[in-house]
């Protein structure tokens, strides 16, 4: 089964756990954009928190 994850980057923790025990019951999950780029590295998530307070809570 395909799962979409829809939700708040900030809940990226979360997000990351609930993905990792779907996918361990065999399950495709989709994610958020700057949740995977915190997964592939790409971002730390407390750089991506960090960007958004600077920015006024936006960040694309």
């Amino acid at each position: 089964m395909i799962i979409t994850i829809c939700s708040s980057v900030d809940f990226s923790p979360k997000i990351i756990e609930i993905k990792k025990i779907l996918e361990e019951k065999g399950h495709k999950v989709n994610i958020p954009y700057f949740t995977q780029k915190i997964i592939d590295g790409k971002i730390t998530y407390k750089d991506y928190i960090d960007k958004k307070k600077k920015m006024g809570g936006i960040f694309f």
